[in-house]
C-alpha cells in the first residue's frame, strides 16, 4: 500500500512517516470538516430556489439598509426563538401566542396561533416585515391576504432549511458575528455527536410522537428525522414524506418500534410498545426548532436513545 502512494527509492522510514501524516489528515483533519454549512445548504437548491433565496436576501439587506428601527412580527414560535437567539427581540411588536420570550415582553399583543392569523390586529401594528414558517402557518396561511412585500416565510424542513433560514436573519438583522458563531456551533455539534453515535451503531427503531390524539410521529421532512438519523436510530416512517404523520395504535404496532419518545404535552400509553416521556425543555425545543433543537437538543436526545433502547 505504501508503494501505491510514493515512489519505490523512498526509504521506508520516510514514506512510513509520510503514511503516517496522509492517514492522519485524511481521517482525523478532514473528517472535521463540516458536512453543513450555509454554502452548502444553497449548493443543495434547484437552480429556481437559489433564484428565489438571492432575491429574499437581496430584500432584506435593501430593508435593513434603508429602515432604521425595524418593526417585526412573528407568526411563528420558531422564528420568535431564532429572533431571540440573534438578539434581536426588542424588535418584536407582536408573536404568536406560543412564543416564548422573557417576562418583560408579556405585554406584546399575541395575533397569531397554529389555525389563525388575526390580520387587522397585524395590520394595526404597522410592520415592516411579517415572518413565518410555511410549516407552521401552513394552515393558516390559506386564509391571509397580507402583501407580499411584508411577508417573509421560511422552510424548516432540514437541517439546511434551518443554516438558510438564519443566513437570512443575519442579513435582516445585521447579526453577522452572531450567526457565524451559532453555525459554527451547530457543525460542530452535528459532527461530535455523529462520531460518538456511530461508535455505539445503535440503529434501534425509534419513533417521535408530538401529539397523542391522533397519535402524530415525526415524518420524513422534519429536522427532527434528521436528528434521529444522527443518533443512528432508525425512524420506521423516515419513508413518509411529510412532516408529521397521524397513526393508529394498530398501525404503530405493525412497525415493531423498540422505543416512542413522547415529546407531547399529555401522556401517551400504547401497549406493547416501551414509552420515554421527554423532558419538558427536551420537547419544546423539539417542538419548536431553533439553533437550541441542534445545540442542546441533538446531544440530549441521543444520550436518552443511547441509554433507554
Amino acid at each position: 500500500m505504501i508503494n501505491y502512494f510514493f515512489p519505490k527509492k523512498t526509504p521506508l522510514f520516510l514514506a512510513l512517516l509520510l503514511f503516517v501524516i496522509y492517514a492522519f489528515l485524511n481521517n482525523v483533519v478532514l473528517a472535521k470538516a463540516p458536512s453543513y454549512s450555509v454554502k452548502s445548504a444553497f449548493n443543495n437548491l434547484t437552480k429556481s430556489e437559489q433564484e428565489e433565496y438571492a432575491h429574499k436576501k437581496l430584500f432584506l439587506s435593501k430593508l435593513s439598509k434603508s429602515t432604521p428601527k425595524l418593526r417585526i412580527v412573528s407568526i411563528s414560535p420558531e422564528i420568535t426563538e431564532l429572533i431571540k437567539e440573534l438578539n434581536a427581540q426588542d424588535l418584536l411588536v407582536g408573536v404568536d401566542i406560543n412564543s416564548n420570550l422573557p417576562s418583560k415582553y408579556n405585554t406584546l399583543p399575541k395575533i397569531a396561533d397554529f389555525y389563525h392569523i388575526y390580520q387587522e390586529k397585524v395590520l394595526a401594528l404597522q410592520p415592516h416585515l411579517i415572518i413565518g414558517t410555511k410549516n407552521y402557518n401552513m394552515l393558516a396561511l390559506k386564509k391571509l391576504s397580507i402583501k407580499k412585500d411584508k411577508l417573509l416565510l421560511l422552510n424548516f424542513n432540514s437541517i439546511n432549511d434551518l443554516y438558510l433560514s438564519l443566513d437570512l436573519l443575519g442579513t435582516l438583522l445585521g447579526e453577522k458575528a452572531n450567526l457565524a458563531d451559532k453555525t459554527k456551533q451547530i457543525s460542530t455539534t452535528i459532527e461530535h455527536e455523529k462520531a460518538l453515535n456511530k461508535a455505539s451503531l445503535k440503529n434501534k427503531s425509534i419513533v417521535i410522537a408530538i401529539w397523542p390524539k391522533p397519535i402524530t410521529v415525526i415524518g420524513k421532512n422534519s429536522i427532527i428525522n434528521e436528528l434521529l438519523s444522527i443518533c443512528q436510530a432508525h425512524n420506521p416512517y423516515s419513508d413518509y414524506p411529510v412532516p408529521f404523520v397521524s397513526q393508529s395504535i394498530e398501525a404503530l404496532h405493525t412497525k415493531k418500534i423498540d422505543l416512542l419518545l413522547n415529546a407531547s404535552d399529555h401522556e401517551i400509553n400504547i401497549p406493547n410498545i416501551t414509552t420515554y416521556k421527554l423532558p419538558k425543555d427536551i420537547s419544546d425545543i423539539i417542538n419548536k426548532v431553533s439553533t437550541k433543537t441542534i445545540i442542546y437538543g441533538l446531544p440530549k436526545l441521543c444520550e436518552i436513545i443511547r441509554t433507554n433502547s
